[in-house]
């Protein structure tokens, strides 16, 4: 099983499932928590700084309800469910009419 299969399986399907934007709200709390610890934190390579938007956002959304586990793998790997995760993220806040500035700007600290 490929990490999109595993995504789209036990934690992409909830998120295209919401049917509430009182779910989606702590959610970009997550983001935006995520977001200004990537402004003050130094980080010693990119990996360790994907590894870190990683696990937060991936334990970040298990608190509100998401089941995946913490994502482990080399740098690609963790880019590539970061990417998917937030793309997922950005469509289903653009299909509730939620800003979606938050997601741009972590995407913008890649």
């Amino acid at each position: 099983m490929n990490l999109l299969d595993e995504l789209d399986g036990c934690f992409g399907n909830s998120i295209t499932l919401s049917t509430s934007k009182a779910r989606l709200y702590p959610i970009k709390e997550v983001l935006t928590n995520i977001k200004s610890h990537l402004q003050l934190k130094d980080f010693k390579d990119i990996k360790e700084k994907y590894e870190f938007i990683s696990c937060n956002l991936i334990e970040g959304l298990k608190r509100l309800g998401f089941e995946e586990s913490v994502p482990k793998g080399t740098q690609d790997e963790l880019l590539n469910k970061i990417t998917y995760i937030l793309q997922r993220l950005k469509q289903t806040f653009i299909e509730w009419h939620i800003s979606i500035e938050i997601i741009d700007n972590i995407i913008n600290l890649l």
